[in-house]
């Protein structure tokens, strides 16, 4: 999904608060991985995988996410947060392995360092931040605080 996909499920009201979504394994990697509040969308456009995108991140010209989603969606969204859109069912979903993780995580930090979502592709502080973590090795040393094993089984 590129940056136009993201304002268009905005705009279509494809978007929802996932409330189903909350506390799944995915926003608690990325919230301990990045140390910021992760807000948790739920989409009912078809998507790949999930994507995540911080809130200053410009979708449109002098506009940030999180600014499009308070106007549009009246959604509370704290400066720095991170916004993890997810498809509705997938915290249903039983593929929900490491390796999964895993992978969903890999494709959402290569979105990110790239500016995928950006209007301007500059690269937030905090995705450098988690770039150069993963670059580094650094990730398997992390706390993952409030994830069990089986939970990421």
């Amino acid at each position: 999904m590129e940056r136009n996909g993201l304002i268009a499920q905005i705009w279509g009201g494809d978007l929802s608060e996932g409330e189903s979504l909350q506390g799944s394994p995915l926003a608690g990697l990325l919230e301990s991985l990045m140390d910021v509040q992760v807000i948790t969308l739920a989409s009912d456009a078809e998507m790949k995988r999930p994507i995540a995108v911080m809130e200053e991140t410009e979708i449109l010209d002098g506009a940030s996410l999180g600014d499009v989603l308070s106007e549009e969606m009246g959604i509370d969204v704290p400066y720095g947060a991170l916004i993890l859109v997810m498809p509705k069912d997938f915290s249903r979903s039983q593929d929900m392995s490491g390796q999964k993780l895993g992978e969903i995580l890999g494709h959402i930090i290569l979105d990110m360092t790239q500016g995928q979502y950006s209007v301007t592709p500059d690269v937030s502080g905090k995705a450098k931040d988690l770039v150069h973590l993963a670059a580094s090795g650094q990730a398997a040393a992390l706390k993952l605080s409030g994830l069990s094993g089986s939970r990421l089984q």
